[in-house]
C-alpha cells in the first residue's frame, strides 16, 4: 500500500505485485500453467502406473493390456486438460503459443520422453528377482514425483511468476528424489542386488533437462 498526497487528501493506492517487483503474468499463463498442470499429472499417473508394473512379478501383464490401459487412460486425461487449458485462455483474452493443434505432438512427446527414462531405470533388471524388481519400482516412483513437482512448480511460475519459490520449490523435488534413490538402492544392495543404472544425480540431471524442453514448449510454440 502507498500513500499520495493531494488537493482532496491522501490516497492509498494497493501496489500489485508487479510495481512490487514481481513480474506479472504473461497473456500466455492460463494456457501454460494448464498444459503443464495436465503434464504433471501425466507424469503422476503414466510413470508410476509404470513403477507399479516394473515391480511386478513376470507374467503379471502378458499381453500388455494392463500397460495399454494405463497408457491410454493418462493420455486421454492430458488431452482433456491441456484442450480445457487452451480454451480457457483464449476464452479469456490471452493466448496460447502451444495451441489445440499442438495437442497430439505434446502428448507425443511427453510420453516418449517419460516412457525413455523410464526404461532407462528399468534397464539390466533381472525381473526374477523381487528385490530388483522392488528397486526399479522405488527408483521410477521416486522420477514420477519429482516430474509431477515439477511441472507443478512451473505452472505455479507461470500464472504468478517469482522466481526465487521456483528455484525453491524445484530444489525440493530434487532433495526428495535424493533421498528416495539413496534408500532405494541402499536396501537393495543389502539384499545382493547389483545395481548399474544411473544415481541420483543422474536420474535427476536427466528429468530437469526433460522438463526444461517441454517448459520451453509451452512458452514458444515449437
Amino acid at each position: 500500500m502507498a500513500e499520495f498526497d493531494g488537493p482532496a487528501g491522501t490516497l492509498f493506492v494497493k501496489l500489485g505485485a508487479a510495481t512490487l517487483g514481481n513480474p506479472l503474468p504473461a497473456l500466455s499463463a492460463v494456457a501454460r500453467a494448464g498444459e503443464l498442470k495436465a503434464a504433471a499429472q501425466m507424469a503422476k499417473t503414466l510413470v508410476k502406473g509404470l513403477g507399479k508394473l516394473a515391480a511386478a512379478p513376470p507374467g503379471s501383464d502378458p499381453m500388455g493390456t494392463k500397460h495399454d490401459a494405463l497408457l491410454a487412460a493418462a493420455e486421454a486425461t492430458f488431452s482433456k486438460q491441456y484442450l480445457a487449458a487452451v480454451d480457457a485462455a483464449l476464452k479469456k483474452g490471452g493466448t496460447a503459443p502451444l495451441g489445440a493443434a499442438d495437442e497430439s505432438a505434446a502428448e507425443t512427446s511427453l510420453v516418449s520422453g517419460l516412457q525413455m527414462q523410464v526404461d532407462t531405470l528399468t534397464a539390466g533388471e533381472d525381473a526374477n528377482n523381487p528385490a530388483d524388481r522392488k528397486l526399479r519400482g522405488a527408483l521410477i516412483a521416486a522420477l514420477a514425483a519429482e516430474t509431477s513437482a515439477d511441472f507443478q512448480a512451473w505452472a505455479q511460475d507461470a500464472k504468478q511468476p517469482d522466481s526465487a519459490k521456483l528455484d525453491a520449490a524445484l530444489a525440493k523435488s530434487s532433495v526428495k528424489l535424493t533421498a528416495a534413490v539413496g534408500k532405494a538402492i541402499s536396501a537393495a544392495t543389502t539384499k545382493g542386488v547389483t545395481y548399474g543404472g544411473p544415481d541420483a544425480t543422474g536420474i535427476s540431471d536427466a528429468e530437469t533437462d526433460f522438463v526444461n524442453t517441454f517448459v520451453d514448449l509451452t512458452l514458444n510454440g515449437e
